[in-house]
């Protein structure tokens, strides 16, 4: 499997071991757009990505941009047809890599990222095996790696 074009390279939740799914049928649909001035938004309906395996009921992602101070934030929001906890794991990509994180933050030079209900476990660097197309495209890449129980998790990234 090439990891960077399959679900374990996109940042679609994966949820009990279900990554997103490839496959024209496996697809997002806007649900919302509000071109507010101040704060556009997007939501989506991410639920149709995963196989009925996952156990998804509905899966909502809302992207927020605030103008005034650049915040970007991102929420997801899952409903889940079994009533027990859920592991749900997130894996984001950056080729710059952060200078400090713990449980509620990542930190870079000129960014932060603000965690809610979902907390970074580790930032490890890429192999990217020498393959000269990525390297040329990335340098280097790093991911985030976030984990939670939680059903709606929030992240906030702001530049400095």
């Amino acid at each position: 499997s090439i990891w960077w074009i399959g679900g374990m390279g996109h940042n679609a939740p994966q949820i009990n071991g279900h990554y997103q799914m490839a496959g024209i049928k496996y697809h997002a649909k806007v649900k919302e757009f509000n071109p507010a001035p101040d704060a556009p938004s997007l939501t989506l309906d991410i639920s149709k990505i995963y196989t009925p395996e996952a156990g998804v009921k509905e899966a909502v992602r809302k992207f927020t941009v605030a103008r005034k101070n650049g915040k970007v934030t991102v929420n997801d929001s899952l409903s889940m047809h079994n009533s027990t906890s859920n592991k749900i794991e997130l894996k984001l990509f950056t080729p710059q890599k952060p200078v400090s994180f713990n449980d509620n933050s990542v930190k870079w030079n000129d960014a932060e990222m603000s965690l809610k209900n979902i907390k970074c476990v580790s930032v490890n660097e890429i192999d990217l095996e020498n393959d000269e197309k990525l390297v040329s495209v990335w340098g280097k890449l790093y991911c985030i790696n976030l984990i939670t129980e939680i059903n709606d998790y929030q992240i906030e990234i702001t530049s400095k």
